[in-house]
């Protein structure tokens, strides 16, 4: 005859798997941000990146490698999208030591000033109208310099730009300042 503590056993072993499906099902759908940036956006900048220092390069297992220089703070043109009252520009040099083209639409970049989502400012008068030439093949062995705006808020706040080689993939590289 079997114990009770077999039998506490048995149903322990068949429950777990059962509550761990259960937990899974009824997940809470992500909310959008209060700011109203997305929850794909939030993922973006993801805990689990690789912290890098601006002005350090920094490689990916593709081969891949970004160097996002120092933040440069400026005030916006009157034409500016969204309007802001000061923005941080970055010049984000992408160098690909693969084996394979690396397309530059796949780059991905994205901003958050304190606890907000930096929404990419688009200022022609200023030079900043978002990848240009995204449908450009990177070579293996060739590099590009991309340069990027952010709208920031008007106080001070902790800056983090996050670059991903892959929109879709989990590997990320996550630059940290204040400005």
């Amino acid at each position: 005859m079997r114990s009770p503590r077999h039998l506490l056993l048995a149903c322990a072993l068949v429950a777990l798997p059962l509550t761990a499906c259960s937990t899974a099902a009824t997940a809470p759908a992500p909310r959008p941000l209060a700011d109203g940036g997305s929850p794909a956006a939030q993922a973006a900048l993801a805990p689990g990146a690789a912290m890098a220092e601006f002005g350090v390069e920094h490689r990916f297992g593709s081969g891949v490698s970004v160097l996002v220089a120092p933040p440069r703070l400026f005030q916006p043109s009157e034409t500016a999208y969204p309007k802001c009252a000061r923005a941080a520009s970055f010049q984000i040099d992408v160098r690909n030591q693969g084996s394979q083209p690396f397309r530059l639409s796949n780059l991905f970049v994205s901003a958050m000033a304190g606890q907000k989502v930096a929404k990419q400012l688009y200022d022609v008068a200023h030079g900043y109208n978002g990848i240009a030439d995204a449908t450009r093949d990177v070579a293996p062995g060739d590099s590009v310099r991309v340069s990027l705006a952010f709208a920031l808020p008007q106080q001070p706040t902790e800056l983090r730009v996050t670059v991903r080689p892959d929109p879709d993939g989990q590997a990320a590289a996550t630059y940290r300042g204040s400005v």
